[in-house]
């Protein structure tokens, strides 16, 4: 008597089934544990990034991209991802960290006025009046104190540069995460 080859794969699913019912409960507990860990550690890297979050100012929503984004990139120069191009992906998730750091720490019109400072021995940078363009956005800083137009001018011409600088780098860093952010995956 001798048995069908669809009976043998009938109970072969079956046996398949009964063994997943028994091990399922397991995989349950364990991808419990994992998804807590996983959570836990979560909190703990991004304390920083939180802690001196403020709901009034974009410097909080670039500290948050940065974080993130620094754990990506550790991720992907480790030996941990399986993925074809991790080295390449960490190179540009470099470049939008730093992008993302800069705009959060904001130093653009410290940078561009240094020049000027030397030139016209200026020391006092916060001693200056914001000007404001139709849509309410910065456009540049005047000097509250007495100067020449030359001196008006040229600080003129820094805080425009520091403020094309950046938008530069805002739209960089949207436009590269618009382009690979979905492809940052393993």
């Amino acid at each position: 008597m001798g048995y069908h080859r669809g009976e043998l794969t009938h109970w072969k699913d079956i046996l398949e089934d009964i063994w997943d019912d028994i091990c399922s409960p397991f995989r349950r507990i364990r991808n419990t544990y994992r998804s807590i860990t996983n959570g836990l550690l979560n909190i703990i890297a991004y304390i920083p990034a939180v802690w001196d979050d403020y709901d009034f100012e974009s410097h909080s929503l670039y500290r948050l991209i940065y974080y993130k984004l620094k754990l990506q990139q550790e991720f992907f120069e480790s030996d941990r991802p399986w993925c074809v191009g991790a080295k390449s992906r960490a190179r540009r998730i470099r470049l939008a960290k730093c992008l993302a750091q800069r705009l959060w720490e904001d130093e653009y019109s410290i940078n561009a006025s240094v020049l000027h400072d030397m030139i016209y021995k200026y020391d006092n940078f916060f001693e200056s009046k914001a000007i404001y363009d139709e849509e309410g956005r910065v456009k540049y800083y005047t000097s509250l104190r007495t100067s020449t137009d030359e001196e008006s001018k040229s600080f003129k011409k820094y805080m425009e540069h520091a403020m094309y600088m950046k938008k530069q780098d805002k739209d960089l860093l949207f436009n590269i995460l618009n382009k690979y952010l979905d492809d940052w995956w393993d």
